[in-house]
């Protein structure tokens, strides 16, 4: 959910959408598993990796 906002939302050019993407691996993608929901916790959740 912290993840994908700012990409939905239209307000990242298509530079800034690939760096965030990065940016999203990097900090939410726990492998072989998912993307978690938020930063702050370990929740890794279907709905945050269909999402992305």
């Amino acid at each position: 959910m912290d993840s994908y906002y700012p990409i939905l939302s239209g307000c990242l050019d298509q530079n800034e959408i690939k760096s965030y993407l990065d940016k999203i691996f990097k900090d939410f993608y726990v492998k072989d598993i998912g993307i978690q929901c938020v930063i702050e916790e370990p929740w890794v959740t279907v709905a945050e990796t269909s999402n992305l």
